[in-house]
């Protein structure tokens, strides 16, 4: 029996964070303003309640399935009943979920954000969850109230949403992801705010002015420095960075951006580090280490248990059986004449077997003339497989709900 037990209504609210993450999605929108809570445990699961069509369901059914290691008949007897005169409902799912899952209740699997290629599946072991979630609970000691923007079916919403309000025994309330001055009435002393950078940054552009003794959480990406200091001007108490991945769960935290991150208690380096190690250990509950991990990012140790991140780890994908580097060829593209922003991944299998890139100009969008120029540029400063197929031209680079990059249709 795990010390923090994962209940139907737990399974319940993680299931509205799917669909809210999914409306979201079909509406082309990394924002929408209805809250997980609003999903009642009656609401029928059908395309006319949700407002998602067959294949939206099927969908969620089958990020169920995998999430929760379940077969994937559940997919299909889940998503059928929504045909039927009387279809199950959000509470028939979720209990339908925790009867699956019990009998195997040992592991969770979280998909990456895909931010920087083809999200993969993470299977994270409850128990390490647990382990990490005390450990940051030792630090939020006092809170009596979460307030959590984050969708629950990802491991930073799972682990703050989920598993720390049980861990500190407080109630938690679910919010749409959509800074507003109306919020100040929703905080009050003691609340603790799970939120990303990118919702931060919104709020901190606001004239809002915190209660006393609120505290913020961020994660997923980096927090601009400027940011958190608007913040802690207008009241906010604390705000905690949490640096992690889907891989590894929680590494460090840090409350001031001018500070290092202090590695969470459980985590150590190989006595033999250097300063550019990127190499990382993990001791189990039972007192055993794991074999090594390799940090998310190029980091400087200052100590044993103090690091700062420098830069992202430079990682390659094949093109025609060439290893290619994403980022370093969105960092040439961005040396264009106005050209204001760039990323770079390789092309989804349905769109083919090359790179892409999604472009952000300056000043007004090229016209073909323009664009042919680029790709003629593109050619003297780049290898024949490094050279994107399909560019894409924006406003602004695609985003989740959270913040990270997210893929586009080439």
């Amino acid at each position: 029996m795990h010390e923090l037990s994962i209940t139907p209504d737990d399974i319940r609210a993680i299931l509205a964070s799917m669909i809210r993450s999914t409306l979201s999605a079909r509406a082309g929108s990394s924002y929408l303003p209805v809250a997980p809570m609003e999903f009642d445990a009656d609401t029928p699961m059908t395309t006319e309640h949700l407002g998602i069509d067959k294949a939206g369901l099927m969908d969620i059914a089958a990020q169920c399935a995998t999430m929760f290691g379940v077969s994937a008949s559940f997919t299909a007897s889940t998503a059928s009943t929504a045909s039927t005169a009387s279809p199950a409902t959000l509470r028939d799912w979720a209990h339908a979920l925790f009867s699956s899952w019990q009998p195997h209740n040992e592991t969770i699997f979280f998909s990456t954000s895909g931010s920087t290629g083809t999200p993969t599946i993470c299977p994270q072991a409850m128990a390490l969850l647990e382990q990490e979630i005390m450990a940051q609970a030792d630090i939020f000691k006092g809170c009596t109230r979460i307030l959590t923007f984050v969708p629950r079916h990802h491991i930073y919403g799972f682990l703050f949403s989920v598993l720390l309000p049980k861990a500190l025994h407080v109630p938690v309330l679910d919010l749409p992801p959509v800074a507003s001055t109306g919020l100040l009435a929703k905080m009050a002393e003691g609340d603790l705010v799970i939120a990303f950078p990118l919702f931060w940054k919104a709020l901190s552009q606001l004239s809002v002015i915190f209660p006393q003794g609120v505290r913020g959480v961020t994660s997923t990406g980096p927090c601009p420095a400027a940011t958190i200091h608007q913040l802690l001007e207008r009241g906010l108490a604390m705000m905690t960075e949490v640096y992690g991945s889907s891989e590894t769960g929680g590494l460090g935290t840090r409350n001031h951006p001018e500070d290092p991150y202090t590695l969470l208690p459980f985590w150590q380096v190989p006595k033999n580090h250097d300063e550019n190690s990127v190499q990382i250990a993990r001791i189990l509950p039972d007192g055993q280490a794991t074999a090594s991990y390799a940090m998310p990012d190029v980091v400087q140790w200052e100590d044993s248990r103090t690091f700062r991140p420098i830069k992202r780890t430079d990682k390659a994908v094949q093109v025609a059986g060439i290893n290619v580097y994403p980022d370093r060829i969105a960092d040439i593209i961005k040396t264009y004449p106005d050209i204001d922003d760039c990323v770079v991944r390789l092309m989804r299998p349905d769109e083919g077997h090359r790179l892409k890139a999604f472009i952000v100009p300056k000043s007004d969008m090229p016209d073909e003339g323009e664009r042919r120029e680029l790709r003629s540029w593109l050619t003297t400063r780049l290898a024949s497989a490094e050279i994107p197929k399909a560019l894409t031209f924006g406003k602004k680079l695609p985003v989740n709900g959270m913040g990270k990059h997210a893929d586009w249709d080439a």
